[in-house]
């Protein structure tokens, strides 16, 4: 699985999912799907609740993201338990010691941006002892978008990346381009590389399809 940002582990994630997991996404994270889609396009970006509760299901899929703040123990734990229900944010914040501590505050604390006291990291480890067990029968309802084969992974993604392509592909090749920038896009894009992907994306039409580009094409897609 991939090692990088937050911000980078997230455009490899919502690229490996298909649509019916994109809902199941939203559904864990409670926002819209809507939301999803403009994380995708990067038009908006995640931040708390949903920060930390995509930071949770990456990891929990097996991605490395660098650069997050959160290193106790006992506060990543009881971060979990927020990210697969068994905890809410409200509920953290209300056994936290401090009375001036709202939703905010103890979210903020899980995702590393602010100062933990002592006595507030007795909380968190109180819960984590009490709730931290729960976790493995938690996940097991959000299988279906922490596991993700290699192969299922590349369907996904090249799925999802078609989708994102082909709009963008049919305006360039429209009368609203001129032929100077659709060279611009090839010499851009490297000079063999569209009229590869025109063969390959020929061979994707249809097994008969697939079998005329190999044969026709000389095209290295047997795996011997």
């Amino acid at each position: 699985m991939r090692t990088g940002t937050f911000h980078e582990c997230l455009q490899d994630y919502l690229r490996a999912i298909d649509t019916p997991q994109r809902r199941r996404l939203a559904e864990l994270i409670g926002c819209d799907d809507q939301a999803i889609s403009r994380w995708v396009k990067q038009t908006n970006l995640p931040v708390g609740n949903s920060s930390l509760r995509l930071f949770h299901v990456m990891e929990a899929v097996g991605f490395t993201v660098t650069g997050w703040k959160s290193t106790n123990t006992d506060v990543l734990t009881v971060a979990r338990c927020v990210t697969f229900h068994i905890l809410t944010s409200e509920q953290v914040a209300a056994k936290l010691a401090s009375p001036n501590t709202d939703t905010n505050g103890a979210v903020q604390m899980m995702v590393g941006n602010r100062h933990i006291k002592p006595d507030n990291l007795q909380v968190f480890a109180a819960l984590a002892a009490e709730f931290g067990p729960l976790l493995g029968a938690a996940k097991v309802k959000w299988q279906d978008i922490l596991t993700l084969d290699e192969k299922s992974r590349a369907i996904n993604e090249l799925a999802n990346r078609l989708k994102e392509m082909l709009p963008l592909a049919e305006s360039v090749a429209s009368d609203h381009y001129t032929g100077q920038e659709r060279l611009d896009l090839r010499k851009r894009s490297g000079e063999a590389t569209i009229f590869n992907l025109y063969n390959i994306l020929g061979a994707l039409c249809g097994e008969r399809a697939r079998e005329h580009v190999i044969h026709s094409a000389g095209m290295l897609l047997r795996k011997d």
